[in-house]
């Protein structure tokens, strides 16, 4: 189903979001700073492919969860967010 993201940890903490195939780019597809205090050393997929876990250096593992497929649900960008800061796109 999500065969075409693929996530990855920064050292900083950050957490990236990858489109493989014909979406891809060489820019993340989505950016979430500060995802961690520290450098996120694991990420697991659920099966269903809709919530990501990662683990990290700061002793915390935290749950990512994903739109299913065709929803919009959560995307609107509130007028405080700094475009810099997160990069959002069909991931």
């Amino acid at each position: 189903l999500y065969e075409s993201v693929l996530a990855s940890g920064g050292m900083d903490g950050t957490l990236l979001y990858w489109n493989l195939g014909a979406k891809g780019s060489e820019e993340p597809a989505a950016r979430i700073p500060y995802a961690h205090d520290m450098a996120i050393w694991d990420l697991q997929w659920h099966p269903a492919g809709h919530m990501l876990a990662t683990g990290s250096n700061d002793r915390q593992t935290k749950f990512w969860a994903r739109n299913r497929l065709g929803s919009t649900a959560g995307l609107q960008e509130s007028s405080e967010e700094k475009e810099e800061d997160v990069l959002t796109a069909e991931i």
